[in-house]
């Protein structure tokens, strides 16, 4: 009888056997009665509670979530109720320090691409306003003033990458306000006169205005290089070219335009601030309660306030789009430094009416067509013709010359001595000989 290899000799040698299969294993029941560990009664599946107990917990726990919501609820709007209550003087401290800090970093030496990034990211840790919500301000703004936004056009069906293309909510720019950059850019040499109205309506102390009030004067010790003057003037302007003469008066008209757009915009750091402070009040009498007559009165200044910014901001926008036609005057005057043309041309460039995008735009090209009969693209140049030279100018000219002596010289070398003719006169005298004897004899 063949014994199997896979299974032992005999029942004796079985548990000595290398070759002996072990017996399987028993199976567990998975159906044994459960009690949950709460009460006497039969826990569900998977579960150490019963179905009475498991609802029990659901019930209390969902009374403690809402708990816990409500008191984080009431823990951000208490934080970030103390938060915007911190005084204007604190905050300009803040700005203050920051902008110090910024200054010793910018003392040791940084790529572009790191100054850059440090730039981005302070903008970005010194910005207050949450960047999310700017959307939707934008989206209440329109529906207040009844601007819609531009219809979105509509892209290809096949196109599976279109939530690449949406575009964002922009600001609404009026007409009106359109009208005024216009206006001002038409004006791109004129100074930007400030009336008594704007001392009036942003007044600061005189220690204050001194920073901005005067354009600043140029250091004695540079402007000494383009002077002429024998003692040190402040100044005085010595430039020989006129491009560059005009370079500097458009930048003088360009802070000055810049020192009226700064005027509005401190004071309304000043009054936003404050807004910002009356609403939180309002908001927290609602709260408490107050009587409604005394917040009624209370809006009086927020009314005020919001007058004062709807002017504010017009003024910041005129005085701002002066400031750029002036910029580009300066910018025209650099660009046509090169131009070999006269002084009356380049400035009737210079003035033209900025248009935006190009320098000098449209009004340059009717220019050149008119000049050159439509056959030229590019501005004319002056030909230095061939001048006739004046004899008594090249001779005072060479009088001045270091070498008059040696050229006086040798020009007197080289003149004919006093030499009446020697004996060439014997030949020439042939046939009057006899009238000259006796010529000779009546003396």
């Amino acid at each position: 009888m063949e014994i199997n290899p896979q299974v032992p000799s005999s029942p004796e040698n079985a548990a000595t056997d290398i070759r002996s299969v072990p017996a399987p294993r028993k199976s567990l029941s998975k159906e044994k009665n459960r009690i949950c560990v709460a009460c006497d009664n039969t826990a569900l599946k998977h579960s150490k509670l019963c179905e009475r107990c498991t609802r029990r917990l659901a019930g209390d726990a969902a009374a403690d979530t809402a708990d816990v919501m409500r008191w984080i609820r009431e823990a951000v709007i208490e934080g970030v109720t103390l938060a915007t209550k911190r005084n204007n003087e604190d905050i300009m401290q803040d700005n203050g320090a920051s902008t110090s800090r910024r200054g010793q970093m910018s003392a040791g030496w940084q790529s572009p691409t790191e100054s850059a990034e440090d730039e981005l990211e302070e903008e970005q840790l010194s910005s207050t306003f949450d960047m999310s919500l700017v959307e939707p301000l934008i989206k209440a703004v329109r529906a207040q003033l009844e601007l819609p936004e531009k219809a979105e056009q509509q892209t290809s069906s096949s196109n599976p990458f279109k939530f690449l293309k949406r575009e964002r909510s922009t600001f609404p720019l009026h007409e009106v306000i359109k009208e005024i950059i216009l206006k001002e850019w038409e004006k791109t040499d004129a100074k930007f006169p400030i009336p008594p109205r704007v001392q009036k309506l942003y007044p600061f102390t005189a220690e204050e205005e001194i920073i901005w009030e005067k354009t600043p004067k140029v250091d004695a010790a540079v402007s000494r290089l383009s002077s002429k003057t024998l003692l040190p003037v402040e100044d005085v302007m010595s430039f020989l070219n006129p491009m560059d003469r005009k370079m500097e008066s458009s930048l003088k008209k360009t802070y000055l335009a810049l020192r009226a757009t700064c005027r509005p915009a401190l004071a309304l750091t000043s009054v936003a601030r404050a807004m910002q402070m009356w609403l939180q009040n309002v908001e927290l009498a609602l709260k408490e309660g107050v009587n409604r007559r005394d917040i009624i009165e209370s809006l009086a200044e927020l009314k005020l306030g919001t007058d004062f910014v709807t002017e504010a901001s017009v003024d910041m926008v005129r005085s701002s789009s002066r400031a750029m036609a002036l910029s580009i005057a300066a910018r025209r005057a650099l660009w046509l430094r090169a131009w070999n043309a006269d002084k009356a041309s380049k400035m009737n460039l210079c003035n033209l009416p900025f248009e935006g995008q190009m320098l000098f735009g449209t009004k340059l090209e009717d220019i050149i067509k008119k000049v050159t009969g439509g056959k030229g693209v590019f501005l004319p140049q002056e030909r230095k013709g061939f001048k006739p030279t004046d004899f008594r100018t090249d001779r005072s000219s060479f009088r001045n010359k270091s070498n008059f002596s040696e050229q006086r010289n040798f020009r007197f070398a080289r003149q004919p001595t006093q030499w009446r003719g020697g004996q060439s006169s014997l030949f020439k005298n042939q046939r009057g000989r006899g009238t000259e004897v006796k010529s000779t004899k009546r003396f």
